[in-house]
């Protein structure tokens, strides 16, 4: 079983986005935005980790319990992509959705250790990339002029390359995934 479809399998429905047949999800954070993600195969699943996957009650709150909004998981060939993305209402210079990501990659691990139990699924070939996407941006961010319809940048936050990019509803996987 692929990784992807243990997801399906051991997931409640309530934390995963699945594409439409014409390969798009919509990743949704109440208040902040919506946007629309194009370009997924009809494998790819996005999961939700703002929806408290893994009871953790034993840990204190604290800045270790943050995590990204969703986590996309799209094969491609031998290699199986899985994108980190955190929405924000403004780009700034805030490094708060960056330290989001950050601290979401544990959550991978907990997700890939479970389904390897469960389904025997692995995730051998696996490329991990971030994106913080905004509905807008400042006039500036790190000195970089940030307008729509712009390509995406790129910027280094403790050993991580982060694509930012602002949409106004929707954006192509490949862009966010630096193709």
């Amino acid at each position: 079983m692929t990784f992807p479809a243990c997801l399906r399998q051991i997931l409640h429905e309530r934390v995963l986005e699945s594409p439409t047949p014409d390969g798009s999800v919509t990743l949704r954070e109440k208040s902040v935005m919506t946007v629309e993600v194009s370009g997924l195969g009809g494998d790819a699943v996005a999961v939700r980790l703002d929806q408290r996957l893994g009871s953790l009650s034993g840990i204190k709150e604290g800045p270790w319990k943050k995590q990204c909004d969703y986590v996309v998981v799209s094969p491609a060939g031998s290699t199986v992509r899985v994108l980190f993305v955190e929405l924000k209402k403004t780009l700034t210079d805030n490094s708060d959705g960056l330290e989001q990501l950050r601290r979401s990659l544990p959550w991978l691990k907990y997700l890939r250790t479970l389904c390897r139990i469960e389904c025997d699924a692995t995730l051998k070939n696996s490329a991990v990339r971030y994106a913080l996407i905004a509905a807008r941006g400042q006039q500036r961010f790190d000195k970089q002029h940030v307008k729509a319809g712009e390509p995406a940048l790129t910027k280094s936050y403790k050993g991580l390359d982060i694509t930012l990019r602002i949409v106004a509803s929707s954006v192509e996987f490949s862009e966010l995934w630096g193709q």
